[in-house]
């Protein structure tokens, strides 16, 4: 069916292996909660699929290690809270400027 491209208001999920389901429920659920405790970022967090949200141009793979939220960047994770603020920081300067100050 179609789905929502809002947070929260998605469909069932897609039939298959009910614990992957269940688990990218779980990252859903907890992107949800974690975009309603937070300030209005400058792009909202749009679920693109299971584990996967639009970010501005920014295609984020999410899932949760030890209870926290987390955004793969290359071979490795970061918290999403850490990601976000980067990104934000880095938003009104040159491109480039956030591989710069890191």
């Amino acid at each position: 069916g179609e789905r929502s491209a809002r947070p929260g208001l998605g469909g069932d999920p897609p039939t298959g292996d009910a614990a992957a389901a269940a688990e990218q429920d779980a990252v859903h659920e907890a992107v949800v909660r974690f975009c309603t405790q937070r300030p209005a970022t400058r792009h909202p967090m749009v679920r693109h699929s299971r584990g996967v949200y639009l970010y501005g141009n920014k295609k984020l793979v999410i899932a949760i290690h030890n209870d926290k939220l987390m955004v793969r960047i290359g071979g490795g994770f970061v918290h999403l809270e850490s990601y976000l603020n980067d990104a934000e920081r880095s938003a009104g300067a040159a491109p480039g400027a956030a591989a710069a100050a890191a």
